[in-house]
């Protein structure tokens, strides 16, 4: 199954916001009014929109009964389910906001609870959490997903009974 690095919400807001910009600078140049704008915009867009482009919209990681691909436009990774020697959940900081989890197949066997500054690499890769990418894992990995099944049990001895009245 092929997912997204990261959740499509992001990836429907950057489409959404290169439709606008390219709509913007359309109209500039139509109306011919705002010449020097135009060009402002199209230097400052332009150099951004391959980098942006590939990673909210093309960047994604397959995952199959084979094991798991790394896709983008300049890389190609795939580890077999054998090499990979831990599935861990990590966290990454992010300013003011807290952190946002992800999930991420390590063939070393380390574990990196905290993600700052990790990209993916040959050895390395991470998706964002979801709920439908820990299925998939499931089906293929038997072994336990490190940091994510600690924390499940952990909630669910947490969790409050609820009483009847």
């Amino acid at each position: 199954m092929k997912f997204k690095m990261i959740k499509p919400f992001y990836s429907i807001i950057i489409s959404v916001f290169f439709c606008c910009v390219s709509s913007a600078i359309a109209m500039m140049l139509l109306f011919g009014d705002a010449l020097i704008l135009t060009l402002i915009a199209m230097a400052i867009v332009l150099p951004m929109s391959p980098s942006l482009i590939d990673h909210y919209l093309i960047k994604s990681i397959r995952i199959c009964e084979n094991g798991v691909t790394y896709i983008s436009l300049r890389k190609h990774y795939f580890m077999k389910w054998e090499d990979i020697k831990i599935v861990g959940l990590g966290y990454m900081p992010i300013k003011r906001s807290g952190a946002s989890s992800w999930i991420y197949f390590a063939t070393d066997g380390v574990s990196f609870p905290v993600l700052y500054g990790r990209k993916a690499e040959e050895g390395f890769l991470m998706i964002m959490y979801r709920k439908k990418v820990e299925k998939t894992i499931r089906l293929y990995w038997k072994g336990s997903i490190d940091g994510l099944d600690s924390i499940s049990n952990f909630e669910k001895h947490l969790k409050p009974k609820r009483r009847l009245t």
